[in-house]
C-alpha cells in the first residue's frame, strides 16, 4: 500500500521541479517582456502618434 503512494509523491516532486526550473523560465523568455522593453515601446508609440508628440517650441 505504501509503494504506490511513494511513486506518486516522487513523480509529483520530479514534475514540479521540471516545471519550475525548465518550463516556466522558457515561457517567460518566450512571452514575457521586461520593464525596460515595455517602457521603450510605449515611448516610441507616443513619438509616432502625432497627437502625443511633445509640442515644438
Amino acid at each position: 500500500m505504501q509503494r504506490p503512494l511513494a511513486t506518486v509523491v516522487i513523480g509529483g516532486l520530479i514534475s514540479a521541479t521540471l516545471l519550475t526550473l525548465v518550463v516556466l523560465p522558457a515561457l517567460y523568455a518566450r512571452f514575457g517582456t521586461t520593464e525596460a522593453a515595455a517602457h521603450d515601446t510605449a515611448a516610441s508609440e507616443r513619438l509616432a502618434h502625432p497627437r502625443l508628440r511633445p509640442a515644438a517650441e
